[in-house]
């Protein structure tokens, strides 16, 4: 009998160091995650975080390029974003050739609300959003695709400050 309570316990102390470990894995993914996030660049109203190799020509102050994966940031402040904010979303190159069933805005103040969009070429969907969606916390603009996939969604974040 002291046996099968050695082989009880050995078993619950392999358990609790597995959830230990995989626990540490989780929080170090998530520490990584965090560290990776990128500091807003320098300029009057809306304000995109580009990453060094997507950088391309300045856009208007109303205009937020978005890269998924990437954080953006707006700023709502003197000279600003105006009536509405054209967000353009960058489509990888394997996803060029996508179509585009529905649009959707997730947001702190507001419930989701399906929006519209258009191709503005094969690399960009353009969305416009109206400034009163627009209160301080984060946003989500969420594609939903006719891939043949799991999970056909593409995801883009921005904060408003």
């Amino acid at each position: 009998m002291a046996e099968n309570g050695d082989t009880e316990g050995g078993a619950s102390g392999s358990k609790a160091a597995l959830f230990a470990v995989a626990a540490l894995i989780l929080l170090a993914g998530g520490w990584a995650m965090q560290r990776e996030a990128a500091a807003p660049m320098k300029g009057e109203g809306a304000r995109v975080l580009a990453s060094p190799a997507t950088d391309s020509p300045p856009l208007p102050a109303h205009e937020l390029r978005l890269i998924r994966g990437e954080e953006a940031l707006v700023e709502l402040g003197a000279g600003g974003v105006g009536e509405f904010l054209t967000l353009r979303l960058a489509l990888s190159e394997e996803a060029t050739g996508i179509g585009i069933n529905s649009i959707w805005l997730y947001g702190e103040n507001h419930a989701p609300l399906q929006i519209s969009g258009e191709r503005a070429d094969p690399g960009e969907v353009r969305v416009e959003i109206a400034s009163e969606l627009l209160a301080p916390g984060r946003h989500i603009v969420e594609l939903r695709t006719d891939e043949l996939t799991a999970i056909p969604l593409r995801r883009y974040s921005f904060e408003v400050r």
